[in-house]
């Protein structure tokens, strides 16, 4: 019976296993941080279990505290990769918003080591969580160097599997609103997944006028389309003239003049869509992405009142105020 061929490594996925084979085996008892009395009873019951275990590579439930978590912490392979507090973040968001599913569990090497699962440990020890989790013990400690190095499905992928369409601009557009109600924060996969579906369930009518509107500003200046389609929501869903957005766009895209007097806002924000195309990498994603959406949004705010609009906008992670008055 002939096998499958094995799967092909991306270039990420070999580095990662490079590097983590390039490091020393962990002695067999590891103190990487002091004990102190606040775990150690916690650290001993750990250290029970993966006795218990051996290399078994058994399941088993614990109830963890902030104490059990900062005892798995405690024996955190020294190899694993630096904690990101954004991913820490991330599963403290998750935790307290109900969005936290025990389908991972945490791994246990037979020579006492966590191999997986450490920024869920910081984030439920730092919410001060009591919780139900799964653990694995007795895994081989050779199978370190190739663990949790797979590609997850991204939340595009899996709102596609779902039956929603364009699911690539929707995570983008998820992820612009988020960072701007949040003061920048970027929302953790399985967030923008729910966002998503909620979004597109309550506005799909909107959302998609927004996209075919946004891909046109797209195919003429590069605009990005998450910004684009947001500015273009948010006007429809928030100003006195929102249903004249579509007269405001189409003449937008065109590279003829439309007869657009000098100083329009129409013509004005062209002129600067135009300009500004492609610069992306010079200014930085996050602020080139704001302004494209910010410049759309004060010039429809002077076009609805006949004036010229003055396109300059600095903050990150804000917006102007629709129908607002310069």
């Amino acid at each position: 019976m002939n096998k499958p061929p094995n799967p092909v490594l991306s270039d990420r996925q070999a580095r990662e296993i490079l590097r983590r084979q390039r490091r020393e085996p962990p002695p067999k008892v590891a103190e990487p941080t002091p004990v102190t009395a606040e775990f150690s009873k916690e650290l001993a019951q750990l250290r029970a279990l993966i006795q218990k275990h051996g290399s078994d590579g058994r399941y088993e439930q614990i109830r963890a505290t902030r104490n059990f978590f900062a005892a798995m912490l405690h024996l955190n392979h020294p190899a694993n990769r630096k904690l990101n507090p954004g991913r820490v973040q991330w599963w403290r968001d998750a935790a307290a918003e109900g969005r936290w599913f025990d389908l991972d569990p945490f791994y246990f090497s037979s020579d006492g080591f966590m191999l997986d699962g450490q920024h869920r440990a910081k984030a439920f020890g730092e919410a001060d969580l009591t919780m139900d989790v799964w653990i694995k013990f007795g895994v081989d400690p050779a199978s370190f160097a190739a663990m949790d190095i797979g590609m997850p499905r991204s939340p595009a992928q899996n709102l596609k599997l779902r039956g929603f369409r364009n699911a690539g601009t929707l995570s983008s557009i998820v992820r612009f609103k988020h960072r701007i109600a949040h003061g920048g924060v970027i929302p953790d996969p399985h967030l923008v997944e729910v966002s998503g579906e909620r979004l597109a369930t309550e506005h799909g009518e909107l959302l998609v006028r927004a996209m075919v509107s946004s891909q046109k500003l797209y195919r003429t200046f590069q605009t990005p389309q998450s910004a684009a389609a947001w500015a273009y929501c948010l006007i429809v869903l928030n100003s006195s003239r929102g249903l004249s957005v579509d007269e405001f766009w189409d003449r937008l895209h065109p590279t003829e003049s439309y007869g657009l007097e000098q100083g329009s806002a129409i013509a004005v924000l062209r002129q600067k869509l135009r300009r500004e195309r492609g610069q992306a990498k010079a200014r930085g994603q996050y602020l080139y992405q704001t302004q494209q959406a910010a410049w759309i949004i004060k010039a429809w705010n002077a076009w609805t009142r006949g004036t010229r609009p003055v396109l300059t906008w600095t903050k990150v992670n804000e917006l102007p105020a629709i129908d607002a008055k310069e």
